[in-house]
């Protein structure tokens, strides 16, 4: 019986000291397990006061490890993986699915009192980059609308924006970046056309004045000789006179004449008809035709009939141009009335008759 008690006694002093080391052993591995926890996250918040957010990612993941499902690694993991994702769409151009993200990410509770300030600061940073973004969307659609209106007043400060874009710095508007080399190419070929046109519009204008003021110059020059013509035609007529009627109009009466064979006392004759007023013979009375006078007009008029000429010509002859052909001359004679009759032809630009009448 002795025995058998010691033999249980040892057993039982066996089983209790294995009970003691399992104990210590098992707290001895939680405390393990608490404190690889503690120093992942402590290294994962330095990281993400270092600016090193991949490092912090994958010591939040390590704090995991070693505490599964626990909230704060979860949370201050979802944070700085959060972070390196928007910063990840900022670069590829993807700002409104970074500007969506953000928004998101801010609203985090619970978590890293320092990732969230770095996110808050993230989400501004964003809102400016997607604000520019959508500026230079409407620049380009400016910029074509104008182009297709052909306002390329409108387009040049716009194409000339675009232009000062540096692709190299602002990588998040890249997206863009084809689209706008398109647009300011075409607003470039554009405006090279349309300078062009004008360059050319503009030197046949200057041609054209050029020429015009040339024409103007010799056709006053014409008429100016004309003048003087008419003033030593014997009509009485001074070049003050005649420089009271526009050179048009006499380069009108100067062709007219001309193309009835007539001289200068014939284009006087017409301007006289033309401008009463103003072309008064200097060397004749008040210019009044008497009934004497009309007689004289119509014998004259008889004799050239007599003398081979049109009647319908001769008729339409006026009394002042047969006076004025008479003056100085008369009709006392057959010579008067041969030589007054020979100014009436010439003042009237007709033809001389067929001699054998």
């Amino acid at each position: 019986m002795k025995f058998k008690f010691k033999r249980y006694w040892v057993l039982l002093v066996s089983l209790l000291a294995l009970l003691v080391i399992t104990g210590c052993g098992a707290k001895k591995t939680a405390n393990n397990d608490n404190k690889g926890y503690d120093t992942a996250i402590s290294i994962g918040l330095s990281a993400v006061a270092e600016d090193d957010m991949d490092k912090a990612v994958t010591y939040f993941e390590t704090a995991l490890d070693q505490k599964a499902k626990d909230k704060k690694a979860t949370v201050y993991l979802k944070q700085a993986q959060g972070y390196l994702n928007v910063k990840k769409d900022v670069k590829n151009g993807e700002l409104k699915k970074a500007k969506d993200k953000i928004s998101s990410l801010v609203k985090i509770k619970n978590g890293s009192a320092a990732l969230s300030r770095k996110l808050k600061a993230l989400k501004k940073d964003v809102s400016a980059k997607y604000k520019e973004y959508t500026a230079v969307e409407k620049q380009l659609h400016d910029l074509e609308a104008a182009l297709k209106a052909k306002n390329y007043t409108q387009a040049k400060p716009i194409a000339e924006a675009l232009n000062k874009i540096d692709w190299d710095k602002k990588t998040y508007l890249k997206k863009l970046q084809t689209k706008v080399k398109q647009s300011t190419d075409a607003y470039d070929k554009a405006a090279a056309v349309a300078s062009s046109s004008t360059a050319t519009k503009s030197a046949n204008s200057s041609s054209d004045k050029a020429t015009s003021k040339a024409t103007n110059s010799k056709d006053h020059a014409d008429a100016e000789f004309m003048r003087k013509l008419i003033a030593d035609s014997g009509l009485g007529y001074t070049v003050a006179q005649l420089e009271k009627i526009p050179d048009s109009a006499i380069l009108a009466a100067t062709n007219k004449s001309d193309a009835a064979g007539g001289d200068p006392s014939y284009t006087g004759s017409l301007l006289a008809d033309q401008y009463p007023n103003i072309l008064t013979s200097s060397d004749s009375d008040s210019g009044s035709i008497d009934d004497a006078d009309k007689e004289i007009c119509e014998n004259m008029r008889q004799k050239m009939i007599d003398d081979g000429y049109n009647a319908d010509d001769i008729n339409n002859i006026p009394d002042s141009l047969i006076m004025k052909a008479m003056a100085g001359v008369g009709n006392a004679t057959n010579s008067d009335l041969a030589q007054s009759e020979e100014n009436v032809r010439k003042l009237a630009g007709l033809p001389a008759p067929d001699p054998e009448y």
